[in-house]
């Protein structure tokens, strides 16, 4: 199955989507948080938005967010700005990855990040 991951990238319009679509992609996975603050403005300008798009234009959409050290921030702030940079399409979700790819992630965030998501049913 092909599928398209972005980040800060904004799609442009609908068309796009239908072409992406036509190539043979069909999921759409959306970065909703970095593990940090850092650019986290630029994630909520298009995830929603990008979210919205792909799955009006029929296309299946799936998010993820990066567990954050503990040093950093705490797994309940993690998924609350995953659900800010969603917005209303975080509903729309069925599919949300925990993504650990940042040094000093432990196994407590890990296991705290994917609890919450499985408790929003994702």
């Amino acid at each position: 199955m092909k599928a398209l991951d972005l980040s800060f990238s904004r799609i442009p319009d609908h068309a796009w989507c239908q072409r992406r679509l036509a190539e043979g992609y069909l999921v759409l996975f959306q970065n909703l948080w970095t593990g940090g603050f850092a650019l986290n403005d630029g994630l909520r300008e298009v995830a929603a938005h990008n979210l919205r798009l792909w799955r009006e234009a029929g296309g299946i959409t799936a998010a993820y967010l990066n567990a954050s050290p503990a040093d950093w921030w705490i797994p309940e702030v993690s998924l609350a700005e995953a659900r800010m940079n969603a917005s209303t399409e975080w509903n729309n979700l069925t599919v949300v990855i925990v993504d650990v790819e940042i040094d000093g992630v432990g196994e407590y965030q890990i296991q705290h990040t994917l609890q919450l998501v499985e408790a929003e049913g994702k």
